[in-house]
C-alpha cells in the first residue's frame, strides 16, 4: 500500500508547526524508503530537503484549507 496518513490535533500554533515538521520528516523518510533511495549524506541530501519542503507545505496547505472549511 502506498500511502501516508497524518493526524494532528489540538494545541496551539508552536505545536502544529513542530508536528508539521515531525509529520513531514516521516512522509518524507516513508516516499524514500518506498522508492530504494537514501539521504545520509549531509552533503548530497538537497532532494531530501526540497521533498521534506513540499511535504511540509502540502500539510500545512491541508490543515489551512480544512480550518476554513469547518470555521
Amino acid at each position: 500500500k502506498i500511502g501516508q496518513d497524518v493526524h494532528i490535533t489540538g494545541g496551539n500554533l508552536e505545536d502544529a508547526i513542530n508536528t508539521i515538521a515531525h509529520e513531514a520528516t516521516h512522509v518524507t523518510d516513508y516516499m524514500y524508503d518506498s522508492l530504494g533511495l537514501s539521504a545520509e549524506c549531509f552533503h548530497r541530501n538537497e532532494n531530501y530537503a526540497y521533498l521534506l519542503g513540499w511535504a511540509a507545505g502540502s500539510i500545512s496547505s491541508s490543515l489551512i484549507k480544512f480550518k476554513e472549511e469547518n470555521d
